[in-house]
């Protein structure tokens, strides 16, 4: 898990995947979203590496959701 944040900065403050690819976006957030379920499932919190308030601003966080 110390390995996600390595990544934290590679979204932008839009949600967007640094490299601006929409299908690497989807597919990262799609195993992130796994992930999280996972811990949330088993230890109750969500995985902090990720800004998931991000997630809820328009444009790319709408659509990933």
């Amino acid at each position: 898990m110390e390995s996600l944040w390595l990544h934290r900065d590679f979204y932008l403050t839009d949600g967007a995947y640094i490299e601006g690819i929409v299908e690497y976006t989807n597919v990262s957030y799609s195993s992130l979203r796994e992930i999280n379920n996972l811990v949330m499932q088993g230890f109750g919190v969500p995985l902090e590496s990720v800004r998931w308030s991000v997630l809820l601003k328009p444009p790319i966080g709408i659509w990933i959701l």
